[in-house]
């Protein structure tokens, strides 16, 4: 059974399906990603959805870094190596080169999908892979951009699957409240509130009447040399968000839910900042929006916030319950295997013939 952020997500999905009761075989799924760019990333959170779906029976990872697997060899050996399957997803493939990891997508006959991520990167190389590769499907996490997709390649079905945390990392360690306010994160023209946040976090930290900790950002790569010592990453960010009554997390201007924004009420920490609209419902009173107009206002939002501690404790721990029980990455396979199972019903929708280039 979906969650109720996949339910809102994929509604239409829903309203088709709404008698659907999970096949009583799971539909055989194979997922080809890039396995080792995903480990090689700072923020793992792709990486761990890509491995908890793995985990379920009837679902096969490969691509990159497995074994017997070369970029562009045809997808027809993959599925004589592994049956053939019911379902097939062409996972993320950083950098958004429009290189698929396999040849042959377009002559299938089984439903197929592309993951995407930040899909404000390279959008006419990602919409002419998508029509030239004929994929049925999409599953995306930034719903503000899904209509100027859907109108480039009309013959696609765009589904919003929403990030996930991994709760056994982003957990309550019961560390003691250190931190009034923790920052982290990258800035730049894209988060303009972080920007501005940034700002008046470091006014506030200078007059001493706060406890405010800023992180700098570690970056997206890790070179090989990069340990939890030398950076806030995993375990080790993980409790400074925990030992923090708020932490910043805010959008971008595209209007995005981050991991970030899981990842501070998972590790049981007030979550302020900014949220889609549509998405603010799933934290209930688990977050605070510091959008405001004057800085004052902000200032004072912040302190009002920490001036009822128990008020603060009570809305911290509603965020918790509710995002560790609808996002964490167990959550998101057996979504996606349930939403998978869903689709398969529906058999291949269109045939191998690219659909027409609209962007001419």
């Amino acid at each position: 059974m979906a969650t109720q952020a996949w339910r809102d997500g994929t509604g239409d999905i829903d309203k088709q399906f709404k008698c659907h009761e999970m096949s009583a075989d799971p539909p055989k799924v194979l997922m080809i990603t890039n396995v080792q760019q995903l480990a090689r990333r700072m923020d793992k959170s792709v990486y761990y959805r890509s491995r908890a779906l793995s985990g379920h029976r009837n679902v096969t990872v490969t691509g990159p870094g497995c074994d017997a697997f070369h970029r562009g060899m045809p997808v027809q050996d993959l599925l004589n190596r592994f049956g053939r399957p019911d379902f097939l997803i062409h996972g993320l493939d950083l950098g958004a080169t429009g290189v698929p990891l396999v040849s042959g997508l377009a002559d299938l006959d089984i439903p197929t999908a592309m993951e995407i991520e930040d899909p404000w990167e390279a959008q006419e190389v990602r919409q002419r892979f998508l029509r030239e590769n004929c994929f049925d499907y999409t599953f995306h996490t930034t719903r503000p951009l899904e209509a100027a997709y859907q109108e480039a390649c009309p013959s696609t079905r765009f589904i919003w699957t929403p990030v996930a945390v991994r709760t056994d990392i982003f957990r309550d360690y019961g560390i003691e409240k250190t931190n009034d306010i923790l920052f982290y994160g990258a800035v730049r023209d894209a988060y303009p509130l972080r920007v501005r946040l940034l700002r008046l976090l470091e006014d506030m930290g200078r007059s001493g009447g706060l406890r405010v900790k800023i992180i700098p950002h570690p970056g997206y790569w890790d070179d090989g040399y990069v340990t939890q010592d030398a950076h806030y990453v995993g375990e080790k960010l993980a409790q400074e968000i925990n030992r923090s009554w708020i932490t910043i997390a805010t959008g971008s201007v595209y209007g995005c839910l981050f991991a970030k924004h899981l990842e501070t009420a998972a590790a049981k920490s007030f979550v302020a900042g900014s949220l889609p609209d549509a998405i603010r419902p799933f934290f209930g009173r688990g977050f605070a929006d510091l959008d405001a107009k004057e800085d004052g206002e902000i200032v004072d939002r912040l302190h009002a916030l920490l001036g009822d501690k128990d008020e603060l404790t009570a809305r911290t721990e509603e965020g918790y319950r509710r995002i560790r029980a609808d996002f964490s990455v167990e959550a998101y396979s057996r979504n996606m295997v349930d939403l998978i199972d869903r689709l398969v019903s529906t058999g291949k929708r269109r045939s191998g013939t690219p659909a027409a280039d609209v962007s001419s």
